[in-house]
């Protein structure tokens, strides 16, 4: 009995002391504030850390971490006016959290950058008021949202994650969207040529002002939801193996369009010309013709044009 009381207690100390160990290493980190640089590129590597990046009255560039006893994180600025940040993941402990995220915080003086690139594995992005002549950002299972920012490329990939973004401003020449699962939330964007591709996941585009390049958005299972804007010579692309389909037309958009879907129903205003009307196939034009074109596919699933 004595000999398996004080292994209890033997226990109970050594989970005691890891704990003390491990604590005394959370919450640190370091703020470092880079008066006399001059950033154009901004790069960051990070594996289970949430990464913000946002603009700032400073006139610098300020960057600051929070670490947990297995998460460091080396910040380095070389000569070609690039700041580096990577997160390095060590020690015996590492798998200890105790629910503790990283954090890193960039604050970027108010200018346009050549480029923004964020990779982090299980971490969130978080992008607000930056401008940049791209913005790339690749998460594994973290979300990403994105407020006022402004590239003419944009590029976002998430393996399982939700991607929120809003007010995309200004003109992009490509904006891009990929990810495995997740929902997708896009409101205000202006790009010549938009690409959206899901596999699990719903898709919803409000504000969305389309170039003369080609735009597709594909699904696999989710539902999809746009709100488009068309230039002159817009082509459009939706397509989904099983979901619905909604093409929101309240920019009174002329296009010419053709809907196929294997089961489901295809539903378009009244006052839009079809040349061919059949249960499983719509093709037409709304009333005023012009060289713009949608064509919306799907396997399974309701396909409606609203005005």
């Amino acid at each position: 009995m004595r000999k398996t009381v004080g292994l209890g207690i033997g226990a109970i100390l050594l989970l005691v002391l890891v704990g003390i160990y491990a604590l005394s290493f959370f919450n640190k980190g370091q703020t470092i504030a880079l008066s006399d640089a001059v950033i154009k590129t901004v790069k960051v590597d990070v594996s289970s850390a949430d990464v913000f990046i946002e603009t700032t009255s400073t006139g610098h560039v300020e960057v600051e971490t929070t670490e947990t006893r297995s998460s460091k994180f080396i910040i380095h600025e070389n000569p070609a006016n690039t700041l580096t940040i990577r997160e390095q993941t060590t020690g015996f402990f590492s798998w200890i959290s105790f629910g503790n995220v990283p954090e890193v915080h960039i604050r970027l003086p108010k200018e346009q950058y050549d480029a923004l690139q964020v990779e982090a594995s299980s971490g969130d992005v978080a992008l607000k008021n930056v401008a940049a002549t791209s913005i790339h950002v690749k998460t594994s299972s973290g979300d990403i949202e994105g407020d006022d920012l402004t590239a003419k490329n944009y590029d976002f990939k998430a393996s399982s994650g939700d991607m929120a973004l809003d007010q995309l401003g200004k003109i992009a020449k490509e904006a891009t969207f990929r990810a495995s699962s997740g929902e997708l939330s896009l409101d205000t964007l202006t790009t010549d040529a938009l690409f959206v591709e899901r596999t699990s996941g719903d898709v919803s585009m409000d504000d969305i002002a389309l170039g003369s390049g080609k735009s597709v958005v594909k699904t696999s299972s989710g539902d999809i939801d746009i709100t488009p804007m068309f230039s002159d010579e817009t082509t459009l692309s939706l397509e989904s193996s099983s979901g619905d389909q909604t093409f929101d037309n309240q920019q009174n958009n002329a296009f010419n369009f053709t809907i196929q879907t294997s089961s489901g129903d295809i539903r378009v205003p009244s006052n839009y010309d079809l040349t061919t009307n059949t249960d499983n196939k719509a093709v037409g034009t709304t009333p005023t013709a012009a060289p713009n074109t949608v064509s919306i596919t799907a396997s399974s699933g309701d396909i409606k044009i609203t005005d």
